[in-house]
Formats: C-alpha cells, sequence, structure tokens
C-alpha cells in the first residue's frame, strides 16, 4: 500500500481545524507546518484549512492524555488533533546512553583509521554505513518506556475519540543525518508502535520515520550524506520540508498528485 493512499486517510472539508502537537513544531517556530501551510494556500486555496500549531519540545502521550489537556481540546473541539510524538520517550530510554557511546567510539576508530591512512587533513563526508537495505536487521534494544509509551497512546486516541476529535499520527523523524545514529533504532522500534496503533485504532499513520529512513538509504548508496539536521539536533529547512512533504503526499495534498480537496 502506498504512504500516499492509506485506506483511512481522511479527505479534508473547506474550513476544517487542524491542531499539530509533537516535535518540530511550536507556535513561535511552526518548522513544517509552516510548510504545509505555505503548500496548501498556494495549491489548494478552496480547502481553507485552519492549521495551528501547539506542539512543544519533549511533549509525550502521557502529557496529552491529561484531564487539563483533554478539558482544552474539549472546549476548542478541533476536527482532527495531528500528534507527532516519541522522539522525548525514545531519548529518556536508557539503552540510548549506551548505545550512544558504542556510537561515539566507532567513530572515533574510524577517525584514527583514516588519519593513519590518509592524514589529518583528510575528513570523509559520507556515512560509512551501509545502505539499510544492505546492512541486515537492526539490533534489538531492550525498551522499557515503550509499553507505558502505548499505553498512553492508545489512551489518548480513546479521549480524543469521545469529545468528537479525530486524530491523525505522525512517527517521529530520525536523528543524526546518518541511519547508524545511536537513537535512530530506538526511534525505528517507537515507530513500529506507532504504526500498529494506527491500524488497531484505525486512525491515519503519516510515515516520517520511513521517509528519512528511505532517503538516508538512498543517500548511502550513492555515498553522500543527507543533511537534514544541524549540529544540536534540531531539523534543518531540508529536515522540515521532508516532514511537509511527508504529510501532504499522505492525504493526496502533493502539488501534481492527486488532489484531495473535500469536493
Amino acid at each position: 500500500m502506498s504512504l500516499s493512499e492509506p485506506p483511512n486517510r481522511p479527505s479534508f472539508q473547506p474550513g476544517q481545524t487542524l491542531i499539530f502537537v509533537g516535535d518540530h513544531t511550536s507556535p513561535d517556530a511552526p518548522g513544517y507546518l509552516l510548510v504545509i501551510r505555505d503548500v496548501l494556500g498556494r495549491f489548494f486555496p478552496q480547502l481553507n484549512l485552519n492549521l495551528i500549531s501547539a506542539g512543544s519540545k519533549g511533549q509525550t502521550p502521557a502529557g496529552l492524555r491529561s484531564q487539563a489537556m483533554m478539558d482544552l481540546l474539549g472546549s476548542s473541539r478541533p476536527d482532527y488533533l495531528v500528534i507527532g510524538v516519541g522522539l522525548a520517550d525514545a531519548a529518556r530510554e536508557p539503552a540510548v546512553g549506551k548505545l550512544l557511546e558504542a556510537y561515539r567510539k566507532r567513530v572515533e576508530e574510524r577517525d584514527n583509521a583514516i588519519d593513519e591512512t590518509f592524514g589529518p587533513e583528510h575528513q570523509a563526508d559520507y556515512p560509512s554505513g551501509q545502505p539499510i537495505s544492505d546492512s541486515g536487521r537492526a539490533p534489538e534494544v531492550q525498551l522499557i518506556r515503550l509499553a507505558r509509551f502505548t499505553e498512553d497512546l492508545a489512551a489518548t486516541i480513546t479521549g480524543l475519540r469521545s469529545l468528537g476529535v479525530n486524530t491523525i499520527l505522525m512517527t517521529p523523524a530520525l536523528m543524526g543525518n546518518v541511519i547508524e545514529y545511536p537513537l535512530n533504532p530506538v526511534l525505528h522500534a517507537y515507530s513500529k508502535r506507532i504504526r500498529s496503533i494506527g491500524e488497531q485504532e484505525d486512525v491515519p499513520v503519516v510515515d516520517v520515520e520511513k521517509a528519512f529512513r528511505d532517503l538516508f538509504d538512498r543517500a548511502a548508496n550513492y555515498k553522500q550524506k543527507a543533511i537534514l539536521s544541524g549540529p544540536e539536533g534540531n531539523l534543518n529547512a531540508q529536515g522540515q520540508t521532508l516532514i511537509a512533504r511527508t504529510f501532504l503526499g499522505a492525504f493526496g495534498l502533493l502539488p501534481g498528485g492527486a488532489s484531495n480537496t473535500g469536493r
């Protein structure tokens, strides 16, 4: 099934309100939401969707299912709540520290080998790993927060449904500009769980993680590096645009593609 044609994708109606919560968008820095607004305003003005960012760094399903949040959403009553969480919970997994230390050791050993062979002035500017399709299964990681994350996210969807608010889920973006970055196996596990929740709860899932993974895979095939985030881990314009493109494509709203205008 193509990402652009999920079986349960909504047909947005003119004037509907979508509130976006989670990573990489906030009222002060709309990020990918600004790109979505620009594209819809230019190519699908008849939709006139009201897109609101209520995201913030560190949002989790535990916070979204809180009574305070449910009361707020019950009073504002958006048509859709777009939930893009997972990064904060994944980053707090105890396994991440060990993965990060092992990654730093591998990078240091690689850099030392390059220095010995070519001299310290040489800098390799492409990922050392093989494409994900060639590298076998990702290593299994023991996760202790995933079960609670699953429970909270499912409860959030149930609570929203009781308020008459529809849900759209987004998997998290990968980090570090290479597939081997230590947080990415954890994000992959969280993404798999989000997909499973989407299927069980019959809500659409915008698979951002897959879009990032596929891009890193293609870059590695050509010995290139996809720069989607800066040194501090924040997504740059290219990363934000990839999220926007993935969201728009999931609902047939990419310019030149099959449109979803609510008609």
